[in-house]
Order: structure tokens, then sequence, then C-alpha cells
């Protein structure tokens, strides 16, 4: 059958023939390699959603804890909290076994190395004459540290050496710059230091500075007072940033 309609041609160069049958061959490649791009930014971008769910899972754990320490930590500066003393027990008791551990020795280690006098060239220019009498009261597990907007915290455990009598006193500090100058902390309340203990307390004290001082390379006198206010404990701790 013959066609009688009108007949058209069209004019193709070379250039641009070969071009475009060029690009037919690697169009099933460029296909093939968009393809498998696409796989490997899905199986990156599924990876990275588990890395970050993991991590807020861990994060919320985390913080859960971290409040139910603060929790804790709360209860333990009350002093009218029911079941106090029996929590002060279960940590004494927890950090005698940690105390007798291994780590717990290097941990010892760590705080006779940090309570250990530091060179002159460090610390503030004072001798302090230490004073222990463990027939009283004993003290342990001393921290010194630095707080965020000039704030002092102090904790120390009480034990009495002498558990058939009561242990009345209090705990005083000194804060001593590297510049040598003495300041005396307000704690808040002004009587947190004051104990009264059959066998063991748990003081946690904290302060807030008068003064923007540099508290870098400082150090506290630490003094725990009879009732009558004579000293059976001196030492002097280095404040820990």
């Amino acid at each position: 059958m013959h066609d009688k309609g009108a007949r058209r041609t069209f004019r193709m160069g070379a250039v641009f023939f070969y071009a475009l049958l060029c690009g037919i061959i690697c169009l099933p490649l460029l296909i093939c390699g968009l393809g498998w791009f696409s796989y490997n930014i899905f199986k990156e971008n599924y990876t990275l959603r588990e890395s970050i769910l993991r991590f807020e899972e861990d994060f919320q754990k985390a913080q859960s804890i971290a409040e139910r320490l603060e929790n804790i930590e709360e209860l333990l500066d009350e002093n009218s909290v029911a079941g106090k003393d029996i929590l002060l027990r279960r940590l004494a008791a927890s950090s005698e076994t940690d105390s007798a551990s291994p780590s717990g020795a290097q941990a010892d280690s760590a705080d006779e190395n940090r309570q250990a006098p530091q060179s002159p060239k460090d610390t503030p220019q004072e001798t302090v004459p230490t004073i222990s009498t463990d027939d009283y009261i004993k003290v342990e597990n001393v921290q010194a540290r630095a707080l965020r907007e000039n704030k002092l915290r102090i904790a120390l455990d009480l034990r009495n050496a002498d558990t058939r009598k009561i242990a009345v006193g209090r705990v005083s500090v000194v804060l001593l710059t590297a510049d040598g100058s003495r300041h005396e902390p307000v704690f808040v309340p002004h009587n947190v230091g004051d104990f009264r203990i059959s066998r063991f307390k748990r003081t946690v004290m904290r302060a807030n500075l008068a003064h923007r001082l540099n508290l870098v390379n400082a150090q506290v006198i630490l003094e725990v007072r009879r009732e009558d206010d004579s000293v059976v404990y001196r030492n002097l701790f280095a404040v820990e940033r």
C-alpha cells in the first residue's frame, strides 16, 4: 500500500546523533548508579536514626539518674526526713565495701594525694598544724569543690568514735586563696555544719562567696570543734574545679 500523503524529511547532525545514541546506551548505567547511591543514603540514614534513638535513650536514663541523685542529695541536706538514718547507714556500708576493693584503694590513694600538701609554688604560703582526735570523731571522704556562679561546696563524712556517747559539735571552714588571703564562707543555712550524731552523718555544706574570688589553687582549712569549742580535727584540703 502506497502512502500518498505529504512527506517530510528531518536532517540531524552526526554529532547530535552520536550524542543521542550514547545517552540512550548510558541511561541504564545512570539509573543503576542513582539506585545504588539512593540505597547507600537510605542505609546511612537508617544507621544515624538508630544511633540518635539510642543516644536519646541513654540521655534520658542519665537524666533520670541525675535527678534521683539530686533528690537524694537534697534529702541528705534536710534534717527532718523519715528514713534518713537508714539511707546514711546504707551509704556508709557501701562506701566501706568500695574502700575494701582495689578500686576503693586507688580512690583512697587519690584522696591522700589530693589531701597531701602541694608544692609551695602552687599553694598559699601558709602552714596549718594538723589535728586529728580519732577517739572523739573521725572525718572521712572530704571533698571541696568550686561550683559555678562563685559557689563553694564542702562534703564530708563524720563518724562517732565512741558509739556509747553522742558526739556534738560543729564544722567550720576557712578559704585560702592562692595569694594567701583568708575568707570565711557563709553557708546556707548557717548551722549546716552543726552535728549531733551517735554513729554516722554525711554533711554537705554550700556557700555563696561574697566576692568574685579566684579559686585556682585555692584551699580550705577544715576544722571540727567540740561543743566547748575545742578543736578535735584540723586539716588542709585543695579546692577542686
